[in-house]
């Protein structure tokens, strides 16, 4: 399901997300059924995308890390895993790692490397030194990115594993 909407506040489709960190995605953070995402595109228009249920799980990131501004249709932070999960040891600058386990198989990309796919807003451009917990499921259909389903925002370590 797609769709978009118009502002009779500024009479057209005048809002962007991009990395404006004032801005949310706004997603059902439910892990039960689908989830309604709503965003808005480059070319302003809001966007309403329907995904499958997947599981996500919470990734911890280190910056710096980069998201690229304008990206179409959305952006991808790329980073380095983690040589522990984060419950362990924090990662270390421009790393992630899940609370109990570095990436492994198909998460890891050339170079150690892992994709994010989706906006981050607040966390986008993540400066060193700052960590931040994002939620993600690794989604096969799609080159294996982690794919956003909700910015849980800045956060300090330690950090636990989920039970």
């Amino acid at each position: 399901m797609t769709g978009s909407a118009y502002s009779t506040v500024t009479d057209g489709f005048s809002q962007n997300i991009g990395n404006d960190s004032s801005l949310n995605v706004l997603t059902d953070f439910t892990n039960t059924t689908s989830h309604l995402v709503v965003s808005t595109t480059g070319s302003p228009a809001t966007v309403f995308t329907m995904e499958a249920a997947q599981p996500s799980y919470p990734l911890y990131c280190q910056g710096p890390l980069t998201t690229p501004a304008a990206q179409v249709p959305t952006p991808t932070t790329v980073f380095q895993w983690a040589a522990t999960g984060a419950g362990a040891e924090p990662p270390g600058p421009g790393q992630c790692a899940w609370a109990d386990r570095t990436g492994r198989g198909s998460e890891i990309h050339p170079g150690d490397t892992g994709i994010i796919f989706g906006y981050l807003n607040q966390v986008a451009n993540l400066p060193a030194g700052q960590y931040a917990e994002i939620d993600v499921y690794n989604d096969s259909g799609f080159g294996n990115d982690l794919n956003v389903t909700q910015i849980v925002g800045f956060v300090s370590p330690p950090f636990s594993p989920t039970p």
